[in-house]
């Protein structure tokens, strides 16, 4: 489902990989998000964005294994 969904976005190539990497029983995952509009909008959105990613860097070097940031958006929508 996330293969066909991110493909079908034309979502980057590292997404794409992500998602193969979660196939891995290995894999761990490292989740965030943030509610859309939320406190300061936009530029919470993209440093929390950024943080999790930094982090799930920082725990695979330190755990020796693949950790993936999973980031939402908290949303009215479907």
């Amino acid at each position: 489902m996330l293969l066909s969904y991110n493909k079908a976005v034309h979502n980057a190539p590292e997404a794409l990989q992500a998602v193969e990497q979660l196939k891995d029983a290995r894999t761990l995952c490292i989740v965030g998000g943030q509610q859309a509009g939320l406190f300061t909008g936009q530029a919470l959105v993209i440093y929390k964005a950024i943080t999790l990613i930094r982090s799930a860097r920082e725990a695979s070097a330190k755990l020796g294994r693949t950790v993936i940031p999973i980031f939402w958006i908290a949303g009215d929508g479907p």
